[in-house]
């Protein structure tokens, strides 16, 4: 079944998942007690103003000065617009954390142009894509609020909520994420990783994309070769996926597998331009067994790859792209355990031994 998947020790059977199962899900679960303040630009306020809903004790203001005052109330959560001057988005974002001491949770409607440097600048817990269709962008404020909030929720249950999300995002679902699980864990076994890094391994190979949420989805999906522009705004997705989880109190190093699965080894990827073990270990793995399966499997951008061309480009990529070790490990497990040594004879003529 797709949506089945395992989490820890328990395996749960997730029901398949759509917007208006979430719309009945946000109505039984915690709608109402939620108290929203929303910092809008004037020509958008009827905006955001749709997005939040009935919530009682919760407002839109236009003001920078007036959101300072509301936020004397305590609100649960702080929606601040990304088409406001970035000046004004700083000093709201800067004297929320100030005066709410961690307590709020802020979630940023992105604009597309918002760089990398200056996200993190923000400091914001939770990114939406902004979306021209009303209906969509308040599903998208109901997703992310119920489940960055995690109120009365387990570690194990707000996993299973961002993935629900991830899944609902990613229109192809095709498995991407339980085979980048399988695949990481593999490779972790091989390394004899600590149960800790193991468990850290898998959630972050699951949540891996998790911050495509705040990418636009006509860019996700797009057949056609990115704009520059649009490719900076897929950069943003290991940045705001790392915020995403954050509030999880997962170790730490699902946050980092999240934020670096695009480094390159030779320092050429995003969106910190580490290099070679300075990238940490298990987002090194990820890197790897994502790059195969997105080569491997149909995306509205490409042909899929076979097993045996897959493999020699992960090869041709090796100590540029990606960790050679990595690649040699992921690759012996491929040929000696997922398929018949003999597809990959030809694919690993040459190439180094498994160490």
């Amino acid at each position: 079944m797709k949506n089945t998947l395992m989490i820890g020790t328990t395996r749960g059977s997730l029901e398949p998942f759509s917007h208006a199962s979430h719309r009945r899900y946000s109505r039984t679960h915690a709608r109402s007690h939620l108290q929203v303040l929303a910092v809008a630009a004037p020509q958008h306020e009827p905006e955001l103003r749709y997005c939040i809903g009935d919530r009682r004790a919760s407002m839109v203001v236009e003001s920078c000065g007036e959101a300072r005052h509301m936020l004397q109330k305590q609100p649960d959560v702080l929606i601040v617009d990304g088409r406001i001057a970035f000046e004004r988005l700083f000093s709201v974002c800067e004297f929320a954390r100030s005066q709410c001491r961690g307590r709020l949770s802020i979630m940023l409607l992105l604009d597309p142009k918002v760089h990398i440097g200056k996200l993190d600048l923000l400091d914001v817990d939770m990114v939406l894509p902004l979306s021209h269709d009303r209906a969509e962008l308040h599903w998208w404020v109901e997703t992310l609020m119920h489940t960055q909030t995690f109120r009365s929720l387990t570690t194990q249950e707000a996993v299973k909520q961002l993935l629900h999300a991830t899944e609902a995002k990613d229109t192809l679902g095709d498995g991407h994420l339980q085979r980048i699980e399988k695949y990481a864990l593999a490779v972790g076994r091989s390394l004899e990783l600590s149960p800790p890094a193991m468990r850290a391994l898998r959630y972050g190979a699951l949540l891996h994309d998790i911050g495509k949420v705040g990418t636009a989805a006509d860019i996700l999906g797009k057949p056609a070769k990115l704009t520059h522009e649009e490719y900076q705004h897929v950069q943003l997705h290991p940045v705001i996926g790392e915020k995403i989880v954050r509030p999880l109190q997962l170790d730490e190093l699902v946050g980092k597998i999240i934020r670096h699965h695009h480094e390159r080894w030779d320092g050429t990827g995003y969106p910190d331009r580490l290099q070679g073990t300075a990238i940490p270990l298990c987002a090194r793995i990820v890197s790897v067994v994502d790059a195969y399966d997105a080569m491997t499997s149909k995306r509205p951008y490409n042909t899929p790859y076979s097993p045996e061309k897959a493999v020699q480009t992960l090869w041709d990529g090796a100590n540029s792209a990606w960790d050679a070790s990595i690649v040699a490990r992921f690759t012996h497990w491929l040929e000696t355990k997922e398929y018949p040594r003999q597809r990959y004879a030809t694919a690993l003529a040459g190439q180094p031994a498994y160490v």
